[in-house]
C-alpha cells in the first residue's frame, strides 16, 4: 500500500538546481490510520538534490515510492532567500545522519 507523504521542493540560488525533501514523521498509534494520521516533524526523512527542475526532483522520489502526496514548490527569489537558506540547512542536517540516499 502506498502512503501519502508531505514534501517541499526548492530551487537553489547558486546553481539553479532543485532539491526535494520529504518531511520526517511519526506513525500513529492506530496503524489503520498510517496514511493520513501521521504527525510530521520539522526534519527531513528523505532528501534528493541537484535536479534540473521540480518535476525531475519529484521523479527521483516516485521512482522508489508511488504516492508522493502533497507538496510545496519554492522557486528562487530574493523574497524566498531566507526560507530557502533554512531548507538548505535542514537538508544538510539530514545528510549528516545514517542511512541517507547516495549523493546527498
Amino acid at each position: 500500500m502506498s502512503k501519502h507523504r508531505e514534501n517541499i521542493t526548492w530551487q537553489t540560488a547558486e546553481a539553479g538546481t532543485w532539491t526535494i525533501g520529504f518531511w520526517d514523521f511519526e506513525l500513529p498509534w492506530d496503524e489503520e490510520d498510517e496514511e493520513w494520521g501521521v504527525e510530521y516533524r520539522d526534519t527531513f526523512g528523505w532528501v534528493s538534490a541537484g535536479h534540473p527542475g521540480p518535476d525531475a526532483a519529484m521523479d527521483a522520489y516516485t521512482a522508489q515510492h508511488p504516492n508522493p502526496g502533497g507538496g510545496e514548490v519554492i522557486p528562487w527569489t530574493a523574497e524566498n532567500a531566507q526560507r530557502i537558506g533554512d531548507l538548505n540547512a535542514l537538508a544538510a542536517q539530514h545528510a549528516e545522519g545514517p542511512g541517507n540516499p547516495p549523493g546527498w
